[in-house]
């Protein structure tokens, strides 16, 4: 949903309220089963606390995680290589390493 600069969209607008609330009533935060009570967004509170719950950009990320990790570890297992290309070389003069003839 797109939103003008400023604003809020629905869901943001209903948790606000409800933290409003909940901290009206003495709460000082709130987490998952709660908000999701409070919002009345059905999901199970053992579904939560069991991992069950898993938003979909958290789970974009660990695969990206674990993808980067299988690569490093097969490097560093030497499966695979890392390839390195040099773009641009200083001259000589600039004080870096002399070219090998």
């Amino acid at each position: 949903m797109r939103r003008k600069s400023g604003s809020l969209v629905p869901l943001e607008i209903a948790i606000c309220t409800a933290a409003a609330n909940l901290g009206r009533a003495g709460e000082d935060e709130f987490h998952g089963y709660e908000m999701a009570k409070t919002l009345r967004i059905k999901i199970e509170q053992l579904e939560i606390l069991g991992g069950g719950y898993y938003s979909e950009g958290a789970a974009q990320v660990q695969m990206a995680q674990a993808s980067a990790l299988r690569l490093l570890a097969e490097i560093a297992d030497g499966k695979r290589t890392l390839p390195i290309s040099v773009k641009e070389f200083p001259p000589a003069s600039a004080g870096g390493p002399q070219a090998v003839a």
